[in-house]
């Protein structure tokens, strides 16, 4: 977008107002801002009824198939991160939010091939679908080309659904040992998704078992490196977020509860 457009008897405009002053922008941005608040006020009810503080649980709007302006209407509606389910959906989003946002925080959230490897790490804060061995082993040599640390969450498949990516819990004393192994990547928690279709009271009741799991490979400090380090617990989306922050969730990922339908490519 050119930084050279002007408003009569105001100067140059910058990108970023220049497009806050379309109308369609600014109405998609409103409506964004609406249903993040709405979100934002089932989220506090929901540690209210846990007894937890809104603060222990952070909200990543998840921007897969939707327009990278609908990534900036929610940076500048008050989302502090945005979540991509695909390397070059997310290398193109960044590139195109690049011009109107000073810094953003983007994460993977989507199965990660380990072609795509070298092309997102140390453009992500957080990968959060690390589901395989081969895939942890791939990145820390990746992190170590680029001489820093990744931070990275283990997917596990807890519902066992075939269609799903993720370790086994079987496997997570063999994926703990693998990444205390890896210099160059930083284990920060654990992902999952509950099964769709799940009434609220079923959706909690497994999310509570996960966390229960989470919090028994937490208290062993000789499975983990950085056992301070291990802090997030992603898990719950738009369908189903109340019931797992009830459950123990830290991080939810919220895609069309935010911005609506996804359009499909």
């Amino acid at each position: 977008m050119s930084d050279v457009m002007t408003e009569e008897g105001t100067g140059p405009l910058s990108p970023a107002d220049w497009l806050r002053q379309q109308p369609a922008f600014a109405a998609r941005q409103a409506r964004i801002k609406e249903n993040l608040v709405q979100v934002q006020q089932q989220l506090d009810r929901a540690c209210e009824q846990a007894r937890r503080q809104p603060e222990e649980v952070k909200l990543l709007a998840v921007t897969k198939f939707h327009p990278f302006e609908d990534a900036l209407a929610a940076f500048w509606a008050g989302a502090h991160s945005a979540g991509e389910n695909r390397v070059q959906e997310l290398l193109h989003k960044q590139r195109d939010c690049q011009p109107y946002l000073e810094q953003a925080d983007w994460q993977l959230i989507g199965t990660l091939q380990k072609n795509k490897v070298r092309q997102v790490v140390g453009k992500v804060s957080l990968i959060q679908s690390v589901d395989h061995l081969e895939l942890l082993q791939a990145l820390d040599q990746a992190a170590g080309r680029q001489e820093l640390t990744q931070d990275i969450l283990l997917q596990f498949n807890y519902s066992g659904e075939v269609t799903k990516h993720g370790f086994e819990t079987e496997a997570a004393e063999t994926a703990l040992s693998v990444c205390r192994s890896c210099k160059h990547l930083r284990l920060r928690g654990l992902m999952t998704m509950a099964r769709p279709g799940l009434s609220a009271e079923e959706a909690e009741a497994f999310f509570r078992d996960f966390t229960d799991f989470y919090r028994r490979l937490r208290s062993d400090d000789r499975l983990l490196a950085d056992p301070a380090a291990f802090d997030i617990l992603s898990m719950g989306m738009s369908g189903d977020y109340p019931a797992a922050v009830r459950a123990g969730s830290t991080m939810i990922r919220i895609g069309s509860a935010i911005f609506g339908p996804r359009i499909q490519p």
